[in-house]
């Protein structure tokens, strides 16, 4: 205690002596609390106490944007591209590559993910020039597509919502980019905007008014009716398919058996994605918004049935 009031007393000297050099060190004092403080605050809060989530471990940090320029539309490619109104998205399992409906542009387009840009290039289609015509990548043409679905080959099929069709994009063996595009069969569909394939090769669309299915074989047959806008369209690992109707904001969860069942209510479902462990993803177009449903265990009588033909 002695030795504390002798050194207060000694800095009051010293102070009063040279204002200059004490009010340095007290400044210096004072940064090197501060400091310490906040590398502690951050430690704290980033390794020793839990983060205020519910599964920390699986935050994911959304990118800033990579392709295209926020309230700027236009067709061009490269590393400058322009997109106008995409909607369907997929990825190709085995090589990662992104392809977006680019659906005002009438054009289907690959993104090459991996650089600090994202160069975008058209596959399938022209720019701003819609039409109907099977070709390879610089003469097919499309019109409006809105729904990509890739298959675990890397064949993408397409929505070709203004013409009414399925569209298949095959690989030409030996290439990067460039496909041949053909059409899916001969039967016509009413606007169809939602697209899904499962393992075995069938081809899931969603069409005014009802959910086809196109088997591997070619044939095609109702799954689901009833529906207004079935836009969006999902299957999870065992088998079931998830229908989101952009109508009316239902979501509908659709078993093997045809069974299909009113799952959820989501202001506009325009996209849906289901993640390996089941959680289902919804992106709300009119909220703006991606929302994770959670399945709540109250019994929900079924109001729709498949109508198999």
């Amino acid at each position: 205690m002695a030795n504390l009031i002798q050194d207060l007393r000694l800095g009051v000297r010293m102070l009063g002596r040279r204002p200059g050099m004490a009010a340095m060190a007290i400044i210096a004092l004072a940064l090197g609390i501060g400091l310490t403080t906040t590398m502690f605050s951050i430690v704290d809060g980033a390794f020793l106490r839990g983060l205020p989530f519910d599964r920390p471990h699986e935050i994911v940090a959304l990118s800033r944007l990579r392709v295209g320029a926020a309230g700027d539309h236009g067709a061009a490619n490269g590393q400058f591209a322009r997109l106008n109104h995409p909607r369907g998205i997929t990825v190709t399992p085995l090589d990662g590559f992104v392809y977006v409906a680019d659906t005002a542009n009438h054009e289907i387009r690959i993104l090459y993910i991996g650089g600090p840009f994202v160069p975008a290039y058209a596959v399938a289609g022209s720019p701003s020039a819609a039409g109907y015509l099977d070709g390879d990548s610089s003469s097919a043409k499309v019109n409006a597509p809105a729904g990509v679905a890739a298959t675990f080959r890397g064949s993408i099929y397409v929505a070709d919502t203004g013409n009414g069709v399925i569209r298949l994009l095959t690989a030409v063996p030996g290439t990067t980019g460039l496909f041949g595009v053909t059409t899916v069969g001969q039967e016509h569909f009413d606007s169809p905007e939602g697209i899904a394939v499962d393992a075995a090769g069938n081809v899931f669309v969603g069409e005014r008014g009802a959910v086809r299915k196109i088997a591997p074989n070619g044939s095609v047959s109702i799954v689901a009716s009833g529906y207004t806008r079935p836009a969006a369209l999902a299957l999870d690992a065992l088998g079931n398919l998830y229908v989101g109707d952009r109508s009316d904001g239902t979501l509908w969860k659709v078993a093997p058996s045809g069974l299909a069942t009113l799952w959820a209510r989501v202001g506009d479902p325009a996209g849906i994605a289901v993640a390996a462990d089941g959680s289902v993803y919804v992106a709300d177009a009119s909220a703006r918004v991606v929302r994770q449903l959670e399945v709540v265990r109250t019994p929900t009588p079924p109001r729709r049935r498949s109508a198999r033909h």
